[in-house]
């Protein structure tokens, strides 16, 4: 007997993690719905909220939107970052205003 649990049908998304403690930066691709993605990247937030580390964590996902006066798909790449206080104070120049 074979059940369908209608776990085709989730709308399966990628993104790209980027952590970076210190100097070292260490990325991997995520695979999931996006609830459990967010999850996930919530919890990373608060670890790093709370560590003894400098660290930075960003979260990229790419999107392909029609540009309609040129008649082209175009490629976004939205991001969302996070950095602790003690990765701030030991990299300030990455968060100059120009």
């Amino acid at each position: 007997m074979v059940f369908n649990f209608g776990f085709d049908n989730i709308p399966i998304e990628e993104y790209l993690l980027e952590i970076k403690i210190g100097n070292n930066i260490q990325s991997q691709i995520l695979k999931g719905i996006p609830e459990m993605v967010q999850l996930q990247f919530m919890n990373l937030l608060q670890e790093a909220k709370n560590s003894e580390n400098p660290i930075k964590i960003k979260i990229c996902k790419e999107e392909t939107v029609w540009i309609n006066t040129k008649k082209e798909n175009k490629v976004l790449n939205n991001f969302i970052q996070f950095a602790n206080k003690k990765y701030i104070d030991a990299f300030p120049d990455e968060f100059k205003e120009e």
